[in-house]
């Protein structure tokens, strides 16, 4: 009995470790050299408290070896030659700062194969493998939740791919929160504006504050041609150097956006 046991114990832990390296291995796409690609990210709630619950963000994505690029609309981010460069959109600022190539190397490296990931992975989680279709498969992350605990926040991850190109269609988090609340604290949310019957439910006379928030990143797009990332944009679209001022200036689409150089 004890080695059927054990046996199974092992084949659990060798399905779970090749679940870990397939989910890595689809989103080692990131570290390619040449990477560019299109996202949407979806955030929902329930119950829904306030505007930024419910929203949908086009963000688009370029990396030309240590040379990167991001937009999600509201903020767009350049990592280019020395320079990083931060534009914030709404407040209309720039904001530019100097990075040396050393931490460009450090930045671009996602820790998708450290061992410490994988150790989490398995100590934290359930995880398991579906087929969508011929094509399409998931795997889910389930946080282990203690047997007996009234207070959690429970986390899961859900990740749709190809199996023949192994790319990302989706990943999903969701984050649902149950945690026990006094008379103080419901005062505290009613003060701050909260709706007390949105978020305050009774298990066995005792009253839990309940919610739960998803965010969903649908990946387009992606692409690993050397041709494709030279659309990639620059930093010199956004502002200039003048010599007379020795200062930046903001040209361009950019034109009265506040500048601050941080060197």
């Amino acid at each position: 009995m004890a080695v059927i046991n054990m046996t199974a114990f092992c084949q659990q832990a060798e399905d779970t470790l090749a679940l870990i390296t397939e989910f890595k291995k689809v989103m080692s796409f990131t570290t390619q050299q040449y990477m560019h690609y299109e996202t949407i990210t979806k955030l929902s709630a329930e119950p829904v408290i306030e505007s930024i619950d419910t929203m949908s963000i086009k963000g688009e994505f370029f990396k030309n070896g240590t040379e990167i690029y991001s937009n999600n609309q509201k903020e767009e981010l350049y990592m280019q030659d020395s320079f990083m460069v931060d534009i914030n959109n709404d407040r209309k600022t720039i904001w530019i700062s100097k990075v040396d190539v050393s931490s460009k190397e450090k930045m671009n490296i996602l820790p998708l194969h450290e061992k410490a990931l994988s150790d989490m992975f398995k100590k934290n989680f359930h995880i398991s493998k579906s087929k969508i279709n011929a094509d399409i498969y998931r795997i889910s992350f389930k946080e282990r939740i203690a047997e007996y605990s009234t207070s959690s926040t429970s986390t899961s991850i859900t990740l749709e791919y190809s199996v023949q190109s192994f790319l990302p269609n989706f990943i999903e988090i969701e984050i649902n929160l149950k945690q026990p609340v006094d008379e103080a604290m419901i005062v505290s949310l009613k003060e701050e504006g909260y709706d007390e019957l949105k978020l305050i439910k009774e298990f066995d006379g005792k009253k839990y504050l309940i919610r739960k928030q998803v965010m969903k990143i649908l990946f387009k797009e992606i692409n690993n041609e050397k041709e494709h990332v030279v659309k990639m944009p620059s930093y010199k679209d956004c502002f200039e150097f003048d010599l007379e001022t020795q200062e930046y200036k903001a040209k361009g689409f950019y034109s009265g956006y506040e500048i601050t150089k941080t060197f």
